[in-house]
């Protein structure tokens, strides 16, 4: 449990500065390639991969108390971005209060429930916060649903060679 602990803290350090190192533009100005180039060129990332972490650390950035809770072991790495997910989906315009009050909830929450779990908390959060962008998130996920249900319907029909037709 310690080791683990010290495992997600140090994630969060990482990020930290990892998001430091990106904002300056460090690798540009070291190396004359953007922080993911570099990522992905000296430590070997994968460019998806690189563009992952830096994606991360921007959020643990702009959300400080999530990032705050990675750092001092209140919540994993995967809880972190179960929460920073949905909480980017709250309007830009938001009272600053409520999205700092909608991130002390969900890292009050890191102590009970798993990520899965509080992806799901999250998104009933986003419709009390925000009703308008949940309605909008749910009318897309419809919309996929549909078109994967439409893009996977079909029926065939083959002719057995014995004057019968197999569907």
């Amino acid at each position: 449990t310690e080791l683990l602990t010290v495992q997600t803290r140090l994630a969060g350090v990482v990020h930290t500065v990892l998001g430091a190192v990106d904002r300056a533009e460090a690798a540009m100005t070291a190396h004359g390639i953007p922080t993911v180039s570099w990522l992905a060129a000296e430590l070997r990332y994968a460019r998806g991969q690189a563009s992952a972490m830096v994606r991360h650390a921007e959020d643990l950035h702009r959300f400080t108390q999530i990032g705050d809770a990675l750092r001092d072991g209140l919540a994993n790495d995967r809880q972190v971005q179960a929460i920073s997910q949905v909480l980017k989906k709250l309007p830009t315009d938001l009272d600053p209060n409520a999205e700092t009050a909608a991130q002390a909830t969900m890292v009050g929450y890191c102590d009970q429930f798993n990520s899965h779990e509080l992806a799901g908390l999250s998104r009933h959060l986003l419709e009390v916060v925000a009703p308008e962008v949940a309605e909008e998130t749910e009318a897309k996920r419809q919309e996929r649903d549909l078109r994967d249900a439409q893009r996977n319907r079909h029926v065939t029909f083959t002719d057995n060679g014995h004057g019968s037709t197999i569907g």
